[in-house]
């Protein structure tokens, strides 16, 4: 386990879904009592999204869309760096990554507890029927209930 907590976002709600239940994309009934949470981040971020980080750090556009258990142990261990390194851990920045499921059009968030952002709306997964409906519809998800 790390050393920090950290969560993930989507820039999107159903590429939050996407990648929370990929590559299955099922949802098992006891997920749907998960919450849908939209959050407001201010604040800095380290983005691994531009090439001039990624040249930075000698990576590739991989850190962000492999699902290569090599690459995703890299993504910890840059994690760990910019925990390490941060000296304002109340501010620190969260790091935003391309999606894995449609790196063309959303981004992903890791925040860490202390990165600054305002909760602006929290659901159960099980009330938000428009998003289950796309799920299925658009998206190709199995859904138990």
């Amino acid at each position: 386990m790390g050393v920090y907590r950290c969560r993930y976002a989507a820039s999107s709600e159903r590429g939050m879904l996407r990648e929370a239940f990929d590559p299955d994309r099922y949802i098992a009934a006891e997920s749907l009592q998960s919450w849908v949470v939209t959050l407001a981040v201010t604040g800095s971020a380290l983005d691994l999204r531009t090439d001039d980080t990624l040249d930075a750090f000698g990576l590739d556009d991989q850190i962000s869309t492999s699902r290569d258990p090599r690459v995703w142990q890299a993504a910890q261990r840059l994690g760990d760096l910019h925990w390490a390194r941060h000296h304002d851990r109340d501010r620190l920045p969260g790091i935003v990554y391309r999606s894995r499921t449609t790196p063309q059009h959303n981004a992903n968030l890791a925040w860490f507890a202390a990165t600054p952002a305002t909760v602006t709306s929290a659901v159960r997964l099980a009330d938000r029927l428009d998003l289950l409906e796309a799920a299925i519809t658009a998206d190709g998800f199995t859904i138990e209930l």
